[in-house]
């Protein structure tokens, strides 16, 4: 390889000693040509933005009792808030608080364990929330205040931010989405 980060590909069947590089283009270079075709980038953001907000005024609105009466659950089902509030880093580097429903029991010294696929923590109506990523609908008053994107790369936790690489640091020059481009 010759030192960028892409995926070895053989050249020929018959042949797998050589290989070419192939090297996925960058998420600047996505970025660029979608403003490209949507106009400058001063309008490509505006508007994004627009159908953003409206989106997800939309979505809050419509939703609105569903999410109260899961937010009742969740209370319900265990002692603790119905939402789970989590440091990400977001659009330019800037951290944020993700909203999630909460899916898990609180723990007693407030301690923070990553979840497991299988965890014993997970409550049953988390469970369910998880499965269908109801528990991921919160995240709409994060795209209305700005915080977030309809459709965007996901945000990380600071602590791995802060090991991007130069051309990984190119995924914060776009807000973080509820949903990625590769997901649609």
């Amino acid at each position: 390889m010759d030192g960028s980060h892409g995926i070895p590909l053989p050249v020929a069947a018959e042949s797998f000693a050589d290989t070419a590089v192939f090297t996925p283009p960058s998420i600047r270079t996505l970025h660029a040509g979608l403003h490209r075709r949507s106009g400058s980038r001063i309008v490509g953001g505006v508007s994004k933005r627009a159908f953003d907000f409206v989106m997800a005024a939309g979505a809050l609105t419509i939703l609105a009792p569903a999410l109260l009466g899961i937010w009742a659950l969740v209370r319900i089902e265990s002692p603790g808030g119905g939402l789970f509030r989590q440091r990400r880093g977001g659009f330019q580097g800037r951290p944020f608080y993700i909203l999630k429903f909460r899916t898990m029991r609180t723990s007693e010294d407030r301690t923070i364990v990553q979840a497991k696929k299988e965890d014993d923590r997970t409550t049953r109506i988390g469970r369910f929330l998880r499965r269908y990523s109801i528990d991921e609908l919160p995240q709409l008053i994060n795209v209305l205040v700005g915080d977030m994107s309809i459709v965007g790369p996901r945000p990380e936790v600071p602590k791995y931010v802060a090991l991007y690489t130069t051309e990984q640091r190119q995924v914060l020059t776009v807000r973080p989405g509820i949903t990625s481009l590769a997901s649609i």
